[in-house]
């Protein structure tokens, strides 16, 4: 099964917040509260500043990845929509969806 790496459109932009909000609104109204405005206003910049992809297997998107070049390292998030991710075979311990980069960090510096 292979995972297709689609460039980000304008009319990605709801499934790439929906599914965002769906990996950490949890975590962010523990640790901090959630402020709409401000994460809204993240997330507009996130799209400037990031080069965005969609990821995509045959029955559909499953999620979205997020990358940032910096001069001293390189960030990279993924965020998994739980309603296609099994299709991915990444098994029932993914109850809601997975954020990779930012929380659980995987983050990779060079």
């Amino acid at each position: 099964m292979g995972i297709e790496f689609l460039s980000y459109q304008e009319s990605d932009k709801n499934y790439i917040w929906d599914t965002y909000v769906k990996a950490m609104r949890p975590h962010i109204e523990k640790m901090w509260g959630w402020d709409a405005a401000w994460q809204e206003k993240n997330f507009e910049q996130s799209l400037v500043e990031y080069h965005t992809s969609i990821l995509k297997i045959p029955s559909g998107r499953v999620g979205h990845l997020q990358v940032k070049y910096n001069p001293e390292n390189i960030y990279n998030s993924i965020a998994l929509d739980k309603d296609n991710v099994l299709d991915l075979h990444r098994g029932p311990q993914i109850d809601n969806c997975a954020m990779i980069g930012l929380f659980d960090a995987i983050t990779f510096e060079v």
